[in-house]
């Protein structure tokens, strides 16, 4: 009943936005919005919160970072698709084992400062990421073994293993050469991007002024005023009131602050992968048919509808039905008891007061174990309560264990657990050896996965690396190293003074803005 009324509040939601916008003369396509004023946009607002620094690389103020990116460029930028499209970087080839990488730069590249940039500044940059800790983006760089300009455009990589994705790391953003070591206090943002920074002094506002040089086109939008807000739900209060036009939202309770009538949004792809880990250390879940059972009996839509509301696409592996190397990978998701009967009674598990048990070596063994959350986390009290309710009823039983955040990281490092809700940021090489190789949280070893994902990453040719990444799939479904739940999705709210396109990722939460303009499109 609460899922049928949920269903209901979201199909009424969608009507009534539907109702606003057609009562605002506009004709709504599957695109956006459409109509005769094709007048630049000549302001913004956004918003960020106290920067730690304005040292785009050196950022760990997710906002900040967000901003920096209208003024910075990175050698390459990601669609919604996992594809590495060309940017700063005009070009790039690799050798057959892929771990030797070569890059060539755009011409006529200008700083906004006017000087021109060259390979030195994309070593200068790496190197910089290796020595900064803290970075966002030392992940990135972390398979770099060396990194060589070899002329004014060019430059050498040579990985410390192979990567056929690693292109797909390089969406950071490039600073200008300079000192060895950054002054993060006092930095001043010159970068390449479509937006120059001034600082106006006027306390907590900032300006991004149009480059009227950016070698990426004609920039549209003429200014872009950011807001310093303190942090916390601020920016929704901030959008809600007028102050700020565009808010990224991962809240799913953003209704609350806005008004939906008044508000539009575009649903953001996220690699944000939900799952139930699983300690392959237990004598009952170490047993291959048990997680292909528990894979089979969880309602993934029941939990993205639940959980998230819808914003999210049900999968096992840990690959977005939309990613290019997944492409033409179909798994069935649903929920299907009948095949998890099977599975266990063809491993002898026979039901015995209302769940399966086994003997085995004269020991019995029954299908119970104990699902680890931190406490403070709604999200994943919802999902463990939903995966509870769905196994207990097949004949599974669970206990649900509330910890708080401390408890509940430190149990995971240390292997105390049975199986915990879990939630990863999936990187843009598809790298999996660190979540499923040897030392793994997981307690998970099988040789065929270690090879398969060995050779995945060797491969070059589109061809014969989605071939790799479908056999990685294929076993990933056989093995249940975790249960895969869903990718979760974030939105993107923008007010009534857009009309136009909004087509933000993951990476670049606002790409495009600088080609905002008012009407057709």
């Amino acid at each position: 009943m609460i899922k049928m009324i949920k269903k209901l509040f979201i199909l009424c939601m969608v009507a009534l936005t539907i109702f606003s916008c057609c009562s605002c003369g506009r004709n709504i396509s599957k695109k956006g919005f459409k109509n005769d004023d094709e007048d630049n946009v000549e302001s913004l607002s956004i918003f960020s919160y106290k920067p730690d620094t304005f040292c785009p690389i050196a950022s760990n103020n997710q906002a900040n970072v967000n901003m920096l990116g209208l003024v910075y460029d990175g050698l390459i930028s990601l669609n919604d698709k996992n594809v590495a499209i060309p940017n700063l970087a005009e070009s790039w080839k690799a050798s057959n084992d892929a771990a030797l990488w070569t890059l060539t730069l755009q011409d006529n590249v200008s700083w906004h400062d006017g000087t021109f940039l060259t390979s030195t500044d994309v070593v200068y940059t790496i190197n910089q990421i290796k020595k900064l800790e803290n970075s966002v983006y030392r992940y990135n760089v972390s398979n770099i073994e060396v990194i060589e300009a070899t002329g004014e455009k060019t430059i050498k990589f040579k990985l410390f293993k192979p990567s056929s994705n690693f292109i797909s790391l390089l969406y950071f953003p490039i600073i200008k050469a300079g000192a060895d070591d950054i002054d993060l206090a006092n930095y001043k943002p010159v970068g390449t991007g479509p937006y120059k920074f001034e600082d106006r002094n006027e306390g907590n506002i900032y300006y991004l002024v149009k480059n009227e040089k950016w070698w990426g086109g004609e920039v549209k939008t003429k200014t872009i005023q950011v807001k310093m807000l303190p942090g916390g739900d601020t920016a929704l209060y901030a959008f809600g009131s007028g102050s700020i036009d565009l808010v990224p939202a991962d809240n799913m309770d953003w209704g609350k602050f806005v008004d939906p009538l008044e508000t539009s949004y575009v649903q953001v792809k996220t690699p944000i992968y939900n799952f139930l880990g699983i300690n392959h250390k237990s004598s009952l879940l170490s047993k291959s048919e048990v997680r292909k059972a528990i894979s089979l009996v969880i309602d993934r839509d029941e939990i993205v509808d639940e959980s998230r509301v819808g914003y999210g696409v049900s999968v096992n592996s840990p690959m977005r039905p939309e990613w290019f190397l997944s492409e033409n990978q179909s798994a069935d998701l649903k929920k299907d008891t009948e095949a998890a009967k099977k599975y266990l009674e063809e491993s002898d598990w026979k039901i015995k007061d209302n769940s399966y048990h086994k003997n085995e070596d004269g020991v019995e063994l029954s299908t119970k174990f104990s699902i680890l959350i931190n406490e403070e986390n709604t999200v994943k009290e919802n999902i463990a309560r939903i995966i509870q309710s769905n196994l207990e009823e097949f004949g599974i039983k669970t206990e649900i264990q509330r910890v708080s955040y401390e408890e509940y990281t430190k149990r995971i490092s240390e292997g105390n657990f049975d199986t915990f809700v879990g939630s990863m940021i999936i990187s843009p090489d598809l790298d999996f050896s660190t979540f499923f190789c040897d030392g793994n949280i997981y307690s998970f070893s099988d040789e065929e996965m270690n090879f398969v994902m060995q050779e995945m990453n060797k491969k070059m040719g589109e061809d014969e690396i989605k071939a790799a990444y479908a056999e990685f799939i294929n076993l990933f479904e056989q093995l249940n190293p975790v249960i895969g739940l869903f990718f979760e999705d974030s939105v993107m709210l923008y007010s009534k003074k857009i009309t136009s396109k909004v087509e933000p990722t993951y990476f670049d939460i606002y790409r495009g803005l600088e080609s905002l303009v008012k009407g057709v499109y």
